[in-house]
């Protein structure tokens, strides 16, 4: 229920700390803008695995790894799997996107540089607590780890947006919510941080693209378990051949130099 998509996005949110303290003690960057891309990345891909995968294919008999085991031997047992699995777990998911409302509500205000504030403020000036408080939690609320949890909504939105229509509109509200959010929060309250240039957006769009293949081979498996005949499933299955040229194609034309 409701209570399970809060205690998810709350453990989801400890897990870019681990990542930035290994990245930062066994990985030489250049610069910390990379450690965060870094995050971005790694990060994407555990919210889609644990987030997305796990409710989704997870058995009540069998543990992730054993589940995990049995697909690598069986690799065509993953339509049936997301056929059967995901379709019911779409409310979880349509919950789990408007608890991002009140997240994206919490972000507006910055209570965890105003506790900061307050604490510092009793040994401080008001200038020099403002001042200590900054900048974020850069963990939590780096461009790395805010550009992966964007894409996983984005990604959710789009596995679930025919089987649950419905959740297209929650996801459109949390993106304008997120617009109006950090568009004032670059601009007037957290301070300036580097960027590489268009990496992390770039990174982003790898990311749907990617996406979009977990969205084919759900399709495809709610049709070749729904239907009596193999040709929807088949039809299904070709947007695999325009999927992969499109997503090669957008590697090969938009490298970042």
């Amino acid at each position: 229920g409701l209570v399970g998509t809060l205690v998810l996005t709350a453990l989801m949110g400890t897990v870019p700390t681990f990542l930035m303290w290994i990245f930062s003690m066994f990985v030489v960057l250049k610069s910390y803008a990379q450690q965060q891309l870094k995050v971005q990345v790694w990060y994407f891909y555990f919210l889609v695995v644990f987030v997305l995968l796990v409710q989704s294919i997870g058995s009540s008999d069998f543990g992730l790894l054993q589940t995990v085991t049995f697909l690598v031997r069986n690799p065509l047992e993953i339509f049936p799997r997301l056929a059967e699995k995901m379709p019911s777990s779409t409310h979880f998911y349509l919950e789990y996107l408007l608890v991002q409302w009140g997240v994206q509500a919490l972000n507006i205000t910055r209570y965890l540089n105003l506790i900061k504030y307050a604490a510092l403020r009793q040994l401080y000036n008001p200038e020099e607590a403002k001042r200590f408080s900054e900048p974020e939690d850069q963990d939590f609320y780096g461009i790395g780890s805010l550009s992966a949890r964007a894409t996983l909504n984005m990604t959710i939105a789009l596995v679930f947006c025919t089987l649950s229509p419905f959740i297209c509109v929650i996801a459109m509200v949390n993106f304008a919510m997120a617009r109006l959010v950090h568009g004032y929060l670059f601009m007037y309250a957290e301070t300036k941080k580097a960027d590489l240039g268009g990496d992390f957006f770039f990174r982003q769009l790898v990311h749907t693209q990617q996406g979009l293949f977990l969205y084919v081979v759900l399709m495809t498996g709610v049709l070749m378990e729904m239907s009596d005949s193999w040709v929807p499933g088949a039809i299904s299955a070709s947007s695999f051949a325009y999927l992969t040229n499109t997503y090669y194609k957008f590697h090969a034309e938009f490298q970042l130099r």
